[in-house]
């Protein structure tokens, strides 16, 4: 359960980056990521996790083994479509902001 000094925290934390999550936004929504065309958006939240000071870690996940869950769905394509996720090290350094460039 957040406390409320937690959720003031978090909100203080969002409120100050703001323009930055914008920008971050209004980057992913240029990529065309339908089934099957994942491939930019994925290396570029890759590199954007990097840039963060996450480690990430790719694969191609076995469908074999995701078919015996209750919740698989099969989809076209799937077949060679990697998966991200990126976690924290930390005593890696922050990258620097990817927006910044971004006009205003």
């Amino acid at each position: 359960m957040t406390t409320r000094a937690e959720r003031a925290k978090i909100v203080q934390a969002v409120d100050e980056k703001t323009k930055e999550i914008a920008c971050f936004l209004a980057q992913l929504i240029q990529f065309d990521s339908e089934t099957g065309r994942e491939g930019p958006i994925q290396e570029f939240i890759a590199g954007r996790l990097l840039s963060m000071g996450l480690d990430v870690d790719q694969w191609v996940p076995d469908l074999t083994e995701l078919a015996k869950h209750p919740a698989y769905i099969p989809a076209e394509g799937r077949d060679s479509r990697t998966s991200e996720r990126g976690w924290r090290v930390p005593r890696r350094p922050v990258g620097a902001n990817r927006c910044s460039s971004m006009a205003t």
